[in-house]
């Protein structure tokens, strides 16, 4: 292989070591020889000089990059978490009840120059919160910035105050800036300085003086273990209380009123057991307070408490909610409009109570119920979209009860079906059909077909046709409608001017004669009766005046004249004569005191019948066993 061309480089480095290079190309290629002894020095220069040479051989790309632009470094997260006011008092409490009284002092603002001993005072500090601080912790700002109520001083958050005796001292934070961290809350320098001397004031809970050295001495979590029993001693205490308080508030109506029972009584009857544990629980808290139990775990125990008074009030507000209704429910048809009312309220009324009780709770437990309220705005949209049906009902059932459509007990006609309604529901309206089958209707159908109301109704329309034989004289057929008519006319619950009876037509089988008239009732029952009356009269008027009713000329029927029985005639005239003697004339309806000796006295099933001889078996074998 020829040889084209040599390159050499020779060079001395500092140190004497000689350092050669050859290149030598050969048909195109290229060949490199490397003679040296390699030292740091040298090294660094090669890879100074690559470096720089790369971009220079052509094909080659450059793989140098330009550095990313410095961001400036976000401040360093507090390790003892006192970026919230929050923070600071309850990691101030866990530190300073595990007895690491050196971390509790990181939270106090105590200035370099102070002689005083820090692990002491957040001792002190301990002590008073313990014991007379007036704050709830549940409710210090979990915001950096601390409370924004009051702007008069941005870096100070005031958590409550210290009440030892007479002197009434504030329990403040400051926030303090921090080299290379975040800003911290601090106790501060203000009430530190007050807590030696109100530590020498305040002394121990009055309920420690009457406690045996036994339980004072031995503790539990903390606590003496007096106190835990002074605790579960007053859960019974206030129970018996607010039972009692309830107890004697019921003899108290009792004694004003002995002889009836009014209907304030029978409400409270229906509240008392809510009441009486609302009673107990605020005594309770009471209790506890004035025993002394430590901050921190009386802040989770009244936390339990506050859970426990939003579900009795809760509680309360139904059994009210529900104690109206069956008052009214109670006062008749009178109010049925106002029944239908209390029904759909008191529906909203729970779903209303559910929704902020369980609010409540939520934000007890530390939740953020302001952002769910505002999501409450969006979820509402999507449960609209996704729930139209159940709102339509909704919607249409507030709609049906604003208007009056019905009311509880109304006879309607609904889809061609004979009902009385029952309730009306938030979804749909519960009643009852003639059958005595219960049928319940989609309050969002309801406002879209129509609805007849019978209940409402000022009259009720009597129509009809009857037809006198043509064996029966013009005359008497003269008679019969002047009578008739003479008859409607004085009727007192016949409306008397759109009465009438006339001849209309004169068919195949006799005059057909119209009778209209508007019976003057609302209730159906008595319209029936009514009805019957003016049938009996007109026929009386027809019998009085000899007049024969046609038979259909499409009825064909064979008959033989058979004699009439003289003695059951007889008998029936004296039956009719002895009602009208006694004034026990059956119609139009039976006497009420008749009404209560017929009661029962047809049993079923028939004496002697299979189903009749079982029933007796059963009572024999029960009085057997017995």
């Amino acid at each position: 292989m020829r040889l084209i061309d040599i390159y050499k480089y020779s060079s001395r480095s500092q140190n004497g070591e000689l350092r050669s290079v050859e290149i030598a190309r050969r048909n195109g290629g290229i060949q490199m020889k490397f003679i040296y002894k390699p030292t740091w020095l040298s090294a660094a220069v090669l890879l100074f000089f690559s470096a720089t040479c790369t971009p220079q051989i052509p094909g080659l790309r450059s793989t140098s990059t330009t550095p990313p632009p410095t961001q400036p470094s976000l401040p360093a997260a507090d390790t003892l978490h006192r970026e919230t006011p929050r923070g600071t008092v309850l990691n101030f409490l866990k530190y300073a009840h595990r007895g690491d009284y050196a971390t509790a002092a990181r939270y106090l603002q105590v200035s370099p120059k102070s002689t005083a001993d820090p692990q002491a005072l957040a001792r002190q500090l301990l002590t008073l919160m313990d014991t007379s601080l007036h704050a709830s912790i549940s409710l210090v700002s979990d915001s950096p910035e601390g409370s924004l109520d009051d702007l008069s001083d941005p870096n100070t958050e005031v958590i409550g105050q210290f009440v030892v005796q007479d002197r009434v001292e504030s329990f403040a934070l400051s926030r303090v800036p921090q080299k290379g961290s975040t800003p911290v809350w601090l106790v501060s320098k203000a009430t530190l300085d007050d807590v030696p001397r109100l530590f020498e004031l305040a002394g121990a809970p009055a309920i420690d003086q009457y406690l045996p050295d036994l339980l004072s001495e031995y503790l539990f979590l903390g606590v003496p273990i007096g106190r835990w029993l002074a605790i579960l001693l007053s859960i019974a205490v206030c129970l018996s209380i607010g039972w009692g308080v309830v107890r004697l508030t019921n003899l108290a109506l009792k004694y004003r009123h002995p002889e009836t029972i009014p209907p304030h009584l029978h409400y409270w009857r229906v509240v008392r057991k809510p009441a009486a544990l609302v009673i107990a629980i605020v005594l309770h808290a009471i209790c506890v307070y004035w025993i002394g139990l430590p901050i921190l775990y009386r802040m989770y125990y009244f936390r339990t408490l506050e859970i426990l008074l939003t579900i009795c009030v809760a509680w309360l507000i139904g059994a009210m909610l529900d104690a109206n209704k069956q008052r009214i429910l109670a006062s008749g048809r009178e109010k049925r409009e106002a029944i239908s009312l209390v029904q759909l309220l008191s529906g909203i009324g729970k779903a209303a109570l559910i929704i902020i009780a369980s609010l409540t709770i939520l934000g007890v437990l530390g939740f953020d119920t302001k952002t769910m309220v505002a999501g409450l705005g969006i979820g509402g949209l999507a449960l609209a979209l996704g729930a139209q049906k159940t709102l339509e009902n909704l919607i249409s059932g507030i709609t049906l009860v604003a208007d009056d459509v019905f009311a509880i007990g109304d006879e309607c006609v609904i889809d061609g079906r004979n009902v009385t309604v029952q309730e009306i529901g938030l979804r749909s309206l519960i009643v009852r059909a003639r059958e005595g089958t219960q049928m319940s209707f989609p309050n969002g159908m309801l406002a879209q077909v129509g609805i007849e109301n019978v209940s409402r109704r000022n009259r009720f329309l009597l129509w009809t046709t009857l037809v006198i034989s043509y064996e029966t004289s013009l005359t008497q057929v003269h008679c019969v409608i002047a009578r008739a008519r003479e008859m409607l006319y004085s009727h007192c619950r016949i409306e008397q001017e759109s009465a009438r009876f006339r001849l209309t037509s004169m068919t195949s089988v006799g005059y057909e004669v119209e009778l209209f008239a508007f019976v003057q009732s609302t209730n159906g029952a008595e319209m029936a009766a009514i009805r019957e009356d003016v049938f009996f009269r007109i026929a009386d008027i027809a019998e009085a005046e000899g007049a024969v009713w046609a038979i259909p000329s499409q009825l064909t029927f064979l008959s033989r004249k058979q004699q009439v029985d003289a003695k059951k005639e007889a008998d029936a005239e004296h039956t009719v004569q002895v009602w009208k003697g006694e004034n026990e004339n059956p119609f139009p309806d039976v006497s009420a005191q008749r009404l209560a000796q017929l009661r029962g006295t047809i049993a079923y099933p028939a004496q002697g019948s299979r189903e009749d001889t079982e029933q007796e078996q059963v009572k024999v074998q029960a009085q057997q066993a017995s």
